[in-house]
């Protein structure tokens, strides 16, 4: 069973408790990446997408939704029983036992994105811009920690050795 991202894409109810089991069995294993989930879905025993879900901007962002999609109904699912947290960011996906309080109000925005399936209709064009702003921001982000971390070694430089 993979899942389609063709314009013309069905997602029903098994398909998406599939990924969620999916998911949930690789990121039980410990901390992953985005990328490296997604590379873990393409291989066996999983083969959820296909070799080309990264290959073309907009199957990237289909591919993206779908993971990001089930994440969020995880964490959601997890909050509800209280068995689990789960932290969510591209570079790293971590699984909290229980209910491990995760301070992240800042992603509730995304979680309300990722949840509504009328965005994964997006155009090439929105795509292309969604991906633009998003570098956008991860480079003024990179400029902030990098401006963070000269100034902290300056302070840490010795004047007189």
């Amino acid at each position: 069973m993979k899942l389609s991202t063709n314009k013309d894409y069905q997602i029903d109810a098994s398909t998406l408790e599939c990924l969620d089991a999916s998911i949930f069995e690789i990121i039980s294993k410990g901390v992953t990446s985005e990328y490296d989930l997604i590379k873990a879905l393409q291989a066996e025993p999983y083969q959820l997408f296909s070799s080309k879900s990264l290959a073309k901007t907009l199957t990237l962002f289909h591919t993206h939704f779908f993971v990001f999609n089930s994440l969020f109904r995880l964490k959601q699912q997890g909050e509800a029983t209280g068995e689990f947290s789960l932290h969510i960011e591209a570079s790293a996906i971590k699984l909290y036992p229980e209910n491990t309080k995760i301070n992240d109000s800042r992603h509730e925005n995304l979680a309300k994105y990722y949840l509504d399936w009328k965005n994964i209709e997006a155009s090439q064009e929105q795509v292309e811009l969604l991906i633009s702003s998003f570098w956008v921001e991860y480079d003024r982000y990179n400029n902030l920690v990098t401006i963070n971390a000269s100034n902290e070694t300056r302070k840490k430089t010795p004047l007189i050795k």
